[in-house]
């Protein structure tokens, strides 16, 4: 089973990290999921109150073996703690429920709350809610709704629930061979000991959501790049360069400042962009937390913009088992659809990141930095150095894998580099606060389909400092897409 992992605390809501697996031979494979959660988890993890919220908000049915446990507890005048004892030596108990389940493979749109819903409809959306054993005693001992469950103490109720625990898990594993308490079984674990129901639903859906579009089966490839050009007009890539001592001093109460910087930009620049880079240094240099604003960052456009194309700006390279790990890193870890790589140690430091299907690499080529002088413009006979990684390079990936970094002040230079490459993308970065000309760029480097990226950051997101800083980069954005479009409209 290829599965993802979620494990949603109270210390992240939106996501801790993704550790989503794949199975890559050369193509994806895809994973078809039924919109059916399965929800099971500790007794007390509030699991009947969430099925409901979650049926109420995505207008699901709701299935709960729990009440035919309790009817047939009743049944045989025990408590469900002795119906549970008495399972284990007959199997009937248990077939007569694990027949309603297999039956509910067929269908769709369900909520089930159970303890093998996860195992019975493999398709499903499995959910683990966990709880602290006090807390979950004490929710018990206070529901009066539980009658067939009357504690006297939270002492007794917590003796009560290992012991139920380890009866089910003891059971279950016996009959089917299903563990319980492998939380690795599971799509999505939240821990509920300090979140309001509501709370974990919207978890919930938040993994739910990611679970349907997952990223990793959907590749962003060369001609959907193209057909999101062509929708949205636009050719533009906003760089989140955030830098939290230059955001809006409001925001600076909050949480996490730079992911709620990052995320108004992203909702007020979305509908004209079609890339979103987030320079990875501006976040490392902050340490834990800045890891933090950045996981939290690409979860968010994940699950909110699935379509648009996501660039770590990393610019690794490094050895080839350090640079696997980088390729881990930022593809398997955080989900990023691109990596900026640097070539100067050659294929075997760029190679790794090539091995992960559906992912690309985006090859520093000529950058348009006073420093770029130094090397990239030297000679071998008649073949400047950034033309040869050009030439050398495209022996390692085709154009449905691999762009290249072309700085916008070297716009003039995008003549040469497209007898280079004259289909790959290419990322331009320099555009607005840099000083590199738009029309230049399209001018020189556009081919038939495009074929460009370009990239603008400090002059879209710091176009105010101000509690209106969204409405204003929205509107910088918007005047790049108007004249972007006006270019499109020449060759497409």
């Amino acid at each position: 089973m290829i599965f993802a992992y979620f494990h949603l605390s109270e210390e992240n809501i939106t996501f801790a990290r993704k550790v989503e697996k794949f199975v890559q031979c050369g193509k994806i494979h895809y994973y078809f999921m039924k919109k059916i959660i399965s929800i099971t988890g500790d007794l007390g993890s509030g699991k009947s109150t969430v099925s409901a919220l979650l049926c109420e908000q995505l207008k699901y049915d709701y299935i709960y073996t729990g009440d035919i446990q309790r009817q047939i507890a009743a049944k045989y005048k025990m408590t469900t703690t002795e119906l549970n004892k008495y399972s284990e030596t007959h199997p009937e108990i248990d077939e007569e429920i694990d027949a309603m389940f297999k039956s509910l493979s067929h269908s769709e749109n369900l909520i089930v709350d159970s303890r093998l819903a996860w195992f019975f409809i493999p398709d499903s959306f499995a959910v683990y809610l966990k709880t602290d054993l006090l807390i979950a005693a004490e929710r018990i001992t206070n529901d009066t709704k539980r009658k067939s469950e009357n504690y006297t103490s939270k002492e007794e109720a917590a003796q009560n629930i290992t012991k139920r625990k380890a009866s089910e898990n003891k059971r279950y594993k016996e009959l089917y061979g299903a563990d319980c308490s492998n939380l690795c079984n599971f799509h999505c674990v939240v821990d509920t000991s300090h979140l309001t129901p509501q709370e974990v639903a919207e978890a919930i859906i938040a993994a739910y959501r990611v679970r349907q579009h997952q990223k990793s089966f959907s590749p962003i490839t060369y001609n959907g790049l193209v057909e999101q050009i062509r929708k949205k007009n636009s050719f533009l890539c906003v760089g989140l360069d955030s830098d939290i001592d230059k955001i809006p001093a409001h925001l600076l109460q909050t949480e996490d400042p730079v992911f709620e910087f990052n995320r108004a930009i992203i909702d007020a620049t979305a509908s004209v962009t079609i890339a979103y880079k987030p320079n990875i240094a501006f976040y490392e240099c902050r340490g834990v937390e800045g890891w933090k604003s950045l996981e939290r960052t690409i979860n968010y456009l994940n699950i909110n913009y699935p379509e648009i194309f996501t660039i770590a700006d990393a610019k690794r390279g490094d050895i080839g088992n350090t640079s696997q790990m980088y390729a881990k890193a930022f593809f398997e870890t955080m989900n990023f659809d691109a990596i900026t790589v640097a070539p100067y140690m050659g294929e075997d430091s760029v190679r790794p990141f090539l091995e992960y299907a559906g992912k690309w690499v985006i090859l520093l080529a000529l950058t348009s930095n006073k420093g770029a002088q130094d090397f990239q413009f030297f000679e071998e006979g008649s073949t400047k150095l950034y033309e040869k990684v050009l030439q050398k390079s495209q022996q390692w990936a085709c154009m449905n894998q691999m762009m290249y970094v072309i700085g916008a002040t070297k716009a003039e230079m995008l003549t040469e580099v497209r007898k280079q490459v004259p289909d790959h993308f290419l990322l331009v970065p320099g555009v607005g606060a840099q000083g590199g000309s738009l029309a230049e760029v399209a001018k020189y480097g556009m081919n038939s389909h495009c074929g460009i990226i370009v990239n603008s950051s400090r002059g879209i997101i710091y176009a105010d400092n101000t509690e209106n800083f969204a409405v204003r980069a929205g509107e910088e954005a918007q005047k790049l897409q108007r004249e972007m479009k006006s270019l499109l409209e020449k060759i497409l």
